[in-house]
């Protein structure tokens, strides 16, 4: 799942220079390893395993 979180920010240039603002910015990072990459390619696609291999 993709969680997010709210940040915020003083803006430096532009036309709201000083301004505080506020974005969504992902919680962390999702690191995976290329068998866990090929194993969700193969599950949510029609593709083999031989296939993804072959493109990598």
């Amino acid at each position: 799942m993709f969680e997010q979180e709210v940040k915020s920010k003083v803006l430096n240039i532009g036309t709201r220079k000083g301004q505080t603002v506020y974005y969504a910015a992902p919680k962390s990072q999702l690191k995976m390893d290329n068998d866990t990459l090929i194993e969700r390619i193969v599950r949510e696609t029609s593709l083999s395993e031989g296939d993804v291999n072959a493109e990598m």
